[in-house]
């Protein structure tokens, strides 16, 4: 038996989320678990239990409850946890066990925050294992192998009716190999009540419905292996095929079978391909690409007010403007890429805390007397070797400021879908045809929340 470690808790942007160590092998693995997670309830189901111990026989296996589930700390009240949100809790745990890069193996609603981690961090995240993956679950005119709305609100009632039910946990839809199994059924009605309450599961689901992850597909440059059932319910192996097809070089394992919960009919088979994917994969991150949110300002009427008051007094403006701009982008901890005169270049890891940067230079720049306009996209950047960012992101990013007006942040939907959960709001604001862009980009307005 492989030995487990205490549990421990990192802190995340003042959420104390729960870890466990196990094993001491050679690679660090990160189980970024789907909704129903409770690391010391686990360990009571014999068959979670012993797949469990497989992945550690081979690596540091390393065990987390999502902010929100399990023994983690709960998200204050009326603020969701956002893709971005677990991304970083991820990477609290990683710093609070000294690991400076690792596997991430994640499951169900998982696997949105370890694509983003791994796009966003390539210099963290050596390579990932994705099992019942989806980028999005919800169906639109692109991607119509999602949930129509119907099946979606069928989705959130059934689990605030089966939730933690001793007599019907919903394991005919994630389980149906073992769903007459009374132990399993008494087993699965406790870890999803120790994971939160049926009121937290369907505001969980709720929000995860509409997460969407696919721009951040081919922004993924480690090694990766998605495992799908062919009859999974929850997650239909279409959208499985789609993640893979969509991470440039990832490979897809679909295995036969209906059980959404690996461990119950497939432990052995997916603890096997993830060993010889993980062991045999000795392939570094390419960090020079990766996963940005990119903000770009704009001084509304710049050369008006130059003339108005004076080079020297311009000048001066501009370095207090400059100096602020700096500080509130080093305190959502952001980068800040270069000034442009009359606006700034940042980039951040999170959408959320690049929305929140923007409020605040346009806020703190009302206080110069200086109107300021702001527009942010979330997609594949290169990195330079001057430090600065370049690459499609970017050139959208620009063009996106461009159609605000004083005082205005405007974001793509790409922003808009990865900060779901949080108390961030938007309002359409129409679709928009952007310089260089050949597509009409629609377009939503940050409100007040």
């Amino acid at each position: 038996m492989v030995e487990r470690g205490p549990i421990r808790y990192a802190d995340s942007g003042g959420i104390q989320i729960a870890y466990q160590v196990v094993g001491s092998g050679p690679v660090d693995l990160v189980y970024v678990p789907g909704s129903a997670n409770h690391i010391e309830a686990m360990w009571d189901i014999p068959e979670l239990s012993r797949f469990t111990e497989r992945l550690a026989g081979f690596s540091r296996l390393i065990l987390l409850d999502k902010r929100g589930t399990g023994l983690s700390g709960r998200m204050p009240e009326g603020r969701g946890a956002t893709v971005e949100d677990r991304t970083d809790d991820i990477r609290a745990v990683l710093d609070a066990v000294g690991s400076t890069s690792a596997w991430l193996f994640a499951t169900a609603d998982g696997a949105p925050v370890a694509i983003v981690a791994a796009a966003s961090h390539p210099d963290r995240v050596r390579g990932l294992v994705l099992y019942g993956a989806s980028a999005r679950l919800r169906w639109d005119e692109n991607y119509e192998i999602g949930y129509p709305d119907e099946v979606a609100d069928l989705i959130i009632d059934t689990i605030g009716t089966v939730w933690g039910n001793d007599d019907d946990p919903g394991l005919a839809i994630v389980a149906p190999s073992v769903a007459s199994d009374p132990r399993w059924r008494a087993g699965m009605a406790r870890i999803l009540r120790r994971s939160g309450t049926p009121a937290d599961a369907v505001r969980y689901w709720t929000a995860n419905l509409d997460v969407d992850v696919r721009a951040a597909l081919p922004a993924v440059t480690v090694p990766t292996l998605v495992i799908h059932t062919s009859a999974d319910q929850l997650y239909p192996a279409p959208q499985g095929r789609y993640v893979a097809d969509n991470i440039p070089r990832a490979r897809f394992v679909e295995l036969e079978g209906t059980d959404h919960f690996f461990f119950a009919e497939q432990g052995d088979r997916v603890a096997d391909e993830i060993e010889q994917f993980v062991v045999g994969h000795l392939s570094e991150a390419v960090a020079d690409r990766r996963l940005a949110t990119v903000l770009f300002t704009d001084i509304v009427g710049s050369t008006e007010r130059s003339s108005e008051i004076g080079d020297r007094a311009w000048r001066a403006l501009l370095e207090a403007h400059d100096v602020t701009v700096q500080a509130l982008v080093d305190r959502h901890r952001g980068r800040l890429v270069k000034t442009l005169g009359d606006g700034c270049l940042a980039a951040f890891d999170g959408p959320r805390r690049g929305v929140l940067a923007a409020e605040a230079i346009i806020g703190a720049s009302a206080t110069l007397g200086l109107e300021v306009r702001a527009g942010l996209h979330t997609g594949e950047v290169e990195v330079l070797v001057t430090g600065d960012i370049a690459g499609i992101a970017v050139h959208i990013a620009s063009r996106v400021a461009g159609a605000a007006g004083p005082g205005q942040i405007l974001v793509t939907r790409t922003v808009r879908d990865l900060v779901i959960g949080s108390e961030l709001a938007f309002a359409a604001y129409g679709e928009h045809q952007l310089k260089g862009v050949e597509e009409p980009w629609l377009l939503y307005l940050r409100t007040p929340t």
